[in-house]
């Protein structure tokens, strides 16, 4: 039915609850999935002291490769039960980026971008669950993402 499950992680718990369903999916639709991970992390350029400008770099390596790292481990998990799995460790503010850099620097941009850029994916996520005031204040990126995608999106609420 879909040729393709993405599956944006953020390297929350609460995005990871979804990893039961997309493996419920994706073996009885027999799609492949794609981890999807966006790594947005602040510019090293704020700090002017050269000495902490270094100690920044060092820490935002180190959370790259942790995320890397991740996104590799939630996909061992799916590996493990027979399902075809890919990842892309997305990371806009290198040269290389596959897509445009969004002005506002919004995951939910990168995500629809992938996700249009193969005709046929259903996108599935988690999302807090907030309503009224604290999804106003917070934002919700699950929301953001049903709202402007141009296919279908499963919304898993987190708990």
């Amino acid at each position: 039915m879909y040729d393709r499950i993405l599956v944006p992680l953020d390297g929350s718990p609460l995005s990871e609850q979804t990893l039961p369903y997309v493996r419920m999916l994706a073996k009885a639709l027999n799609s492949p999935v794609e981890l999807l991970f966006v790594y947005e992390p602040e510019p090293v350029f704020y700090y002017p002291d050269v000495a902490h400008w270094q100690e920044r770099a060092q820490e935002f390596h180190q959370h790259r490769e942790d995320a890397s790292h991740y996104l590799d481990r939630a996909a061992e998990t799916l590996k493990a039960a027979g399902l075809g799995v890919t990842t892309n460790f997305l990371e806009p503010h290198s040269g290389g980026s596959q897509v445009p850099r969004n002005p506002v620097g919004d995951p939910v941009h990168h995500i629809i971008e992938i996700a249009q850029n193969q005709p046929n994916t259903l996108v599935v996520m988690c999302t807090h669950g907030r309503s009224g005031v604290g999804r106003w204040v917070m934002g919700s990126v699950a929301d953001r993402v049903v709202r402007y995608a141009a296919g279908p999106v499963l919304v898993n609420r987190a708990g």
